[in-house]
């Protein structure tokens, strides 16, 4: 299997369709990358929010006063 990234030949003589090929393969890479980035931060800060949540919601539920028998 050749590697696209690595030519024998002189860029100059490289296909332009090859260097566009390849352009546009870096560039949407860089795209999808940063996209998985972002995804993976809102997914922590959604973790950590929750996290938070249920924490609040555990130390309000340890204030309240249990409920009278009957």
């Amino acid at each position: 299997m050749s590697d696209l990234s690595k030519t024998s030949q002189p860029i100059e003589t490289v296909d332009p369709i090859i260097l566009y090929s390849r352009s546009l393969h870096e560039y949407t890479l860089r795209l999808w990358t940063e996209s998985r980035r972002v995804a993976e931060q809102n997914s922590s800060k959604r973790r950590e929010a929750k996290v938070s949540e249920e924490e609040a919601e555990k130390e309000v539920s340890g204030c309240r006063n249990p409920p009278a028998s009957r």
